[in-house]
């Protein structure tokens, strides 16, 4: 009996200090992809999917938390087009769109990174097969899941040689940039064709009302990366592509955004239905309306017992 209680007792300690060794978190970041100017609107919002997705990896190497139900889609409405031209080395040139997209969520983050405030990683801007075995050498584990996996499901910009990889795209990118006539509107062909995309991770934390740290609520979508993939990490330094401090509007907006991804993450729980069903406009999912289906089942014993009397009278 007392070893189980001491057993519990220390249980309970684990925890706490787990918690206490976290923080709440608001998590943001901005992509940028560049596609063709003829590009689809399916094929624009699946490239800005699966680049949000690219960073997913990283994060939860990084043992950060997201808590919202639907990570990776992408509102049109967020999304921004800027037309640009394509500059080759000829001097050719031809028309391409700029996307930028910003995302942010809610979760908790280790309390040292939260403190530090931003986390420096990449986005995998392009899936071309051609490329494939090189991103995959470089940004990820490189075995076997990771060589069946979708690329940006396994990419990985917090490991060193992928940090590396990026930095020297970054550096070539900017090297090249000099030669354009307008740079605010022009972009270079290596840049339109880039493998990655720093990114600036940033890490807000929340506070209650009384300005004490917000609860972690829930830590459900926590995903534990084994030891053994989270060697050798080195997070990149501050790169010319990566953005700004962002101003008090853009963490307003962040706040309104984060509004309307609902059910509540920090504070009580909302309450439940009966069923424990839980209605959200993220939920992919429809409740079944049972009087509709017992309306639907009850009008065929009808129609089936209507048809054996009609066959009945029709033998006599």
């Amino acid at each position: 009996m007392l070893c189980a209680t001491a057993l519990a007792l220390a249980a309970c300690g684990d925890e706490a200090e787990e918690a206490d060794d976290r923080a709440a978190v608001r998590i943001s970041f901005n992509v940028e992809a560049y596609v063709d100017a003829a590009a689809s609107t399916t094929r624009v919002l699946e490239r800005v999917r699966q680049q949000n997705e690219s960073v997913l990896f990283a994060l939860h190497a990084a043992d950060i938390t997201i808590t919202r139900r639907k990570l990776v889609d992408v509102d049109l409405a967020h999304l921004r087009k800027e037309p640009v031209t394509v500059v080759d080395e000829s001097g050719i040139t031809r028309s391409a769109i700029r996307l930028r997209y910003h995302f942010a969520a809610l979760g908790d983050a280790p309390r040292a990174l939260a403190e530090k405030g931003v986390l420096g990683l990449g986005a995998l801007h392009t899936v071309d097969p051609a490329q494939a075995e090189i991103v995959r050498a470089a940004c990820t584990a490189n075995g076997v899941h990771e060589r069946k996996a979708d690329l940006w499901t396994v990419f990985d910009a917090s490991l060193e040689r992928c940090a590396a990889a990026i930095a020297r795209e970054q550096a070539a990118i900017g090297e090249a940039r000099k030669a354009l006539a307008h740079p605010e509107c022009e972009i270079v062909s290596r840049e339109f064709e880039r493998l990655y995309v720093p990114v600036a991770v940033r890490l807000a934390a929340r506070e209650r009302a009384d300005g004490g740290p917000a609860s972690i609520d829930p830590p459900a979508l926590r995903l534990r990366i084994p030891k053994s993939q989270g060697q050798n990490r080195a997070y990149l330094p501050s790169l010319p592509g990566m953005e700004d401090e962002p101003g008090e509007d853009e963490e307003q907006d962040d706040e309104e955004l984060l509004k309307e991804d609902r059910p509540v993450y920090f504070g009580p729980p909302p309450p439940q239905r009966d069923n424990g069903w839980i209605p959200s406009a993220t939920s992919r999912y429809i409740q079944p309306n049972f009087a509709v289906l017992y309306f639907t089942v009850a009008s065929l014993i009808l129609l089936l017992v209507g048809g054996r009397k009609r066959a009945w009278r029709r033998k006599k």
